[in-house]
Formats: structure tokens, C-alpha cells, sequence
């Protein structure tokens, strides 16, 4: 048992090191304005490789530094201020959640438009069911941004949830 989780720990540490090496060879590219379609996608993309612990999908789907700038929630899994802006920790964490069983189930969207910066980003919020083994189903409120590209994936770059105040 602990052979096979030490071989499939290094194939995905190989498989990672590969994503990077692929991202690293790409050729610097400015963000674009995002399509109402583009955050659609690349926030579903990022729940059913989440939901299924899909760790290339995660890496993928996430931008790297300096763009990446936080992913944050309360606890369980309690992600906050520094290590929150920790992206090498990033995709680990969310293999440790997956484990836990925890799942993140959209119930709304809402694309709020683009910031016009020298690297614009998308804008959203939205609002989803958390549930974990260590967590019964509960709703939470959240925030978040990504850039767009032209020629190459679009990378979520902040995402932020918090428990939604009960009326």
C-alpha cells in the first residue's frame, strides 16, 4: 500500500513538473477582457476538477505567480492571510479537501465585468454549497477573478468564500 501511494506521488510530481515546464515555455501573453462564456467555464472547470480531485486540471486552472494572488476560505480547511497567498501549497490543499470529501456545488454566478488594468482581469461572485466530511452542507458567499487569454487558457487568479450569514 505504501509502495503504490510513494509511485503514485512521484508520477504526479513528474506529471506536475511537466505543467510547469509546459506553462513556462509559453510565451508571455497580456490578458484580455473576459467574456460573460470565459468565466462560465473556467469557474465550472475549476468545481468538476475540485469535486473530482483532479490535480492536473487544478494546476491548470489556476495561474501562477505573480499573477495567482489568493484563494481563501474559513475553516474547515481554514485558508487565510498568508497562507492563502501561498500558491505552491495551492494544489496540495485542495488534493488534502478532496480527501476529506469535500465538494463545492454552485448554486449562482454572477459576472460582474472586467477591470481595465495593464493585466485586466474578470470579475465574479457566486454563491455555493461546501460540504466536507468535516463540514455539513452549508452555503457559502464568494468572490472572485481570473485573466483571460486570446491563444491559451484562461487562469483563475483570486477566489474568496465565506460562510453566508444566516437571515
Amino acid at each position: 500500500m505504501k509502495r503504490g501511494l510513494l509511485l503514485a506521488s512521484a508520477v504526479l510530481t513528474l506529471a506536475l513538473g511537466a505543467v510547469h515546464a509546459d506553462a513556462a515555455a509559453l510565451p508571455a501573453e497580456t490578458p484580455t477582457l473576459c467574456a460573460q462564456v470565459e468565466v462560465e467555464q473556467t469557474v465550472r472547470r475549476f468545481l468538476a476538477a475540485f469535486n473530482r480531485g483532479q490535480a492536473l486540471v487544478l494546476e491548470a486552472v489556476w495561474a501562477r505567480e505573480p499573477d495567482f494572488q489568493w484563494y481563501s476560505t474559513g475553516g474547515p480547511g481554514l485558508r487565510l492571510r498568508e497562507s492563502a497567498m501561498h500558491r505552491p501549497s495551492l494544489v496540495a490543499y485542495f488534493v488534502r479537501r478532496h480527501r476529506r470529501g469535500e465538494r463545492l456545488r454552485l448554486l449562482s454566478l454572477q459576472v460582474n465585468g472586467n477591470t481595465e488594468a495593464a493585466r485586466p482581469y474578470g470579475n465574479f461572485e457566486y454563491r455555493l454549497t461546501r460540504s466536507a466530511g468535516d463540514l455539513r452542507a452549508t452555503v457559502y458567499n464568494g468572490k472572485g477573478a481570473l485573466h483571460c487569454y486570446a491563444s491559451r487558457p484562461d487562469h483563475l487568479i483570486v477566489w474568496s468564500m465565506a460562510e453566508a450569514a444566516t437571515d
